[in-house]
């Protein structure tokens, strides 16, 4: 997805009424004014829906669903309703049950 699309100064000073009034703001803009880049993300942790986390755990929807309830796997909510789990999240679960 692309960063918000800023207008360059040329743009805003024509966009000014009269001649002086757009040269003043031109020059104001051109000495002042920088775009911000967006930072590009780094590093995102994925988030799986719960069909999407149970395959990655090789169990069933339903195991998934119970361990939520019982608040061994956290979740993220999206929305009122949708839930998902982060990847970071199965991976700490997968190994806090190898080190039992």
């Amino acid at each position: 997805m692309l960063g918000p699309v800023y207008p360059s100064a040329d743009s805003v000073a024509r966009r000014r009424r009269g001649p002086r009034r757009a040269a003043r703001w031109k020059s104001v803009m051109s000495e002042n004014y920088r775009p911000v880049a967006p930072e590009p993300v780094r590093n995102v942790d994925p988030l799986l829906t719960v069909p999407e986390a149970a395959v990655y755990l090789r169990v069933s929807v339903a195991f998934v669903r119970r361990r939520i309830r019982q608040g061994v796997i956290p979740v993220v909510r999206v929305g009122s309703r949708n839930q998902r789990v982060q990847r970071s999240a199965l991976d700490r679960y997968l190994q806090e049950a190898a080190d039992q």
